[in-house]
């Protein structure tokens, strides 16, 4: 079977909704997104912000898209240890930019089921799919917990976070997501008995939008891009602050490798731990040699451009 026809199936996001979030959900339900796969459920995390400013975004995004099937479930409040420490918010208090309270969520309602045990559910029910992790891997460690036939279920974990070459952007060593949730982080890296795939922290540095493109992106009229325009004026102020040439749609490349498998050009394979202890180093992955007790991962180092700007073109455009 070609690549092409292998990207076609079902999708499920789980996601702590902060701006560049946004972006990848808008990818995925582009044309070219629902082409490649049907986005069956969206599942909210503590992240960017509190999981209920995440839950609420998340229907402001599907608002915005004019999409009111798709089921939404609340899950995790805070990571599975407690840590005194927590990283900068760079999305806004609410996730949106401060500008969350502009946007319509819409007449929608959150589903009852917790986030975890939706997941193990939906794998059940539906069978193999391919889970986006944009946020803290929380509920997807918690879903493994509650059922530990969960990731076996699964077709495979794309997941946004970590890092594999020591560079962070919330420590000097530290990944967000993976700061945030070092325990259930290496819970998936270690554990999962699917095919997982990390986009990591230095690779989506290299994959940017160039700024006169993501301004013009935003000037496109309609409820996406307007939506957008407000989400990210916070973290486009901090990545100009902090020297980014580019702005950074880090959730949009992982949501990229999950509908077009074939966007990835170039990936190394390894066993991976988080580092979960470390004074100077929590959250930090750890590179391993492979061996066969021990669950591989791969990790994408490189991306073909042309479907990431496909992707950006048409995630602001209404269907």
């Amino acid at each position: 079977m070609s690549q092409e026809n292998d990207s076609h199936g079902l999708l499920v996001i789980d996601t702590d909704c902060g701006s560049d979030d946004a972006m990848a959900i808008m990818a995925a339900l582009g044309q070219w997104g629902r082409k490649s796969r049907h986005l069956l459920a969206i599942t909210c995390c503590f992240g960017n912000t509190t999981v209920e400013h995440v839950c609420q975004n998340v229907l402001r995004v599907l608002h915005a898209c004019r999409e009111t099937n798709i089921p939404v479930y609340s899950g995790s409040s805070g990571p599975i240890l407690k840590h005194p420490d927590t990283p900068e918010i760079v999305h806004g208090s609410d996730g949106f930019g401060d500008c969350a309270h502009l946007f319509s969520t819409g007449q929608r309602r959150l589903e009852e089921l917790p986030a975890p045990a939706a997941l193990v559910e939906l794998s059940r029910i539906h069978g193999p799919f391919t889970l986006a992790a944009l946020g803290p891997l929380t509920n997807v460690a918690l879903a493994h917990r509650l059922d530990p036939g969960f990731t076996a279920r699964l077709e495979r974990i794309v997941f946004l976070g970590g890092n594999y070459k020591g560079v962070g952007n919330t420590t000097e060593c530290a990944e967000f997501n993976f700061y945030c949730d070092p325990e259930a982080a290496h819970i998936v890296l270690s554990e999962a008995q699917c095919p997982v795939q990390m986009v990591p922290w230095e690779t989506t540095l290299e994959y940017g939008i160039d700024w006169e493109e993501f301004n013009a992106l935003l000037e496109t009229p309609t409820d996406r891009a307007r939506l957008l325009k407000g989400a990210t004026n916070i973290v486009k102020e901090i990545c100009v602050r902090d020297g980014y040439g580019q702005f950074l749609d880090c959730d949009l490349l992982a949501v990229a490798v999950a509908l077009r498998p074939e966007c990835v050009t170039g990936s190394r394979r390894t066993c991976a731990s988080v580092e979960c202890s470390g004074t100077l180093t929590r959250g930090m992955v750890v590179c391993q040699k492979p061996r066969p007790s021990r669950s591989q991962i791969d990790i994408v180092e490189k991306l073909d451009e042309k479907i990431l700007n496909r992707l950006r073109n048409e995630m602001v455009q209404q269907n």
